[in-house]
């Protein structure tokens, strides 16, 4: 009886290890892919300059076209990740340019 009261602690402390363990696998790897959206996120964001702003020497983003820009990408990644699909991702968007400061 002793051996089995044994065995038994034994296995639900590895089963419990275990989980832990897929459970922070599964979060660092969603930490990592989450970290990788927002820096696409925010280079693509920095590509829609006005030109006409811009041959003048100001830097100026049009933050209409970032927006629709990162709301496509988070849609793509919404459905794409399997992780997401149990929650949601936002985002949220600060340029400073020439025009605002």
């Amino acid at each position: 009886m002793k051996t089995f009261i044994t065995f038994l602690g034994l296995l639900i402390v590895c089963l419990s290890l275990l989980c832990f363990t897929s459970d922070m696998d599964r979060y660092t790897k969603m930490q990592l892919h989450l970290k990788a959206c927002a820096e696409e996120y925010a280079a693509g964001s920095v590509l829609f300059m006005d030109q006409a702003a811009y041959s003048n020497g100001k830097i100026v983003f049009r933050s209409k076209d970032a927006e629709k820009y990162i709301n496509f990408l988070l849609a793509k990644d919404q459905t794409a990740y399997s992780s997401f699909k149990n929650g949601r991702i936002s985002a949220e968007i600060h340029l400073f340019d020439d025009e605002k400061g």
